[in-house]
């Protein structure tokens, strides 16, 4: 039991030891709705295994699509994985997916209203450190909403791709 809780201790300090919080943002254009989502996440890694840097991160963003007879914006609020490997001593890989929920606000013709819904997302990309703490990244995003009901309607929040670019620094 005494090797055990020894072992648990040494690995546990080996991985904060590792660990390094991280901020980024990022803008994107969102295929479907044809508009910005702009982002900000704040991450902290928890350790690397087999080459791989794993980090949780929240992430919250904002999009405000004008369809010309309604508006609808949108507030997706993300937990995060996201996993990182090196490609060499400049570029890195990413991937990861989050769960969440976003907020919806609708106007149209005199009706105004919002409502909350789970959110999903999966995304990856390509990064280049541009120093040792501040690197340059580019991805694909498919994020997917479930539809909401707002004053009894039900609004669609469907789903989109975006193809973004964003800068992370990490402390």
């Amino acid at each position: 039991m005494k090797k055990t809780i020894l072992f648990i201790a040494l690995f546990a300090s080996a991985t904060l030891a590792q660990a390094s919080l991280y901020v980024g943002g990022s803008v994107g254009y969102l295929s479907d709705a044809k508009e910005p989502l702009f982002s900000a996440r704040v991450g902290y890694q928890i350790g690397e295994y087999a080459g791989i840097r794993h980090s949780i991160e929240g992430e919250i963003g904002v999009s405000s699509a004008d369809f010309g007879i309604y508006e609808v914006d949108m507030l997706p609020r993300m937990i995060n994985y996201r996993g990182e490997i090196d490609i060499d001593d400049t570029f890195f890989a990413y991937a990861g997916a989050g769960l969440g929920s976003v907020k919806i606000e609708v106007e149209f013709a005199g009706f105004e209203g919002d409502g909350d819904g789970f959110a999903w997302q999966v995304f990856g990309g390509l990064g280049m450190r541009l120093t040792e703490q501040l690197s340059a990244i580019g991805g694909l995003r498919f994020i997917d909403a479930s539809d909401i009901k707002i004053r009894g309607e039900t609004v669609g929040a469907d789903n989109d791709l975006e193809f973004g670019v964003g800068m992370q620094f990490v402390f």
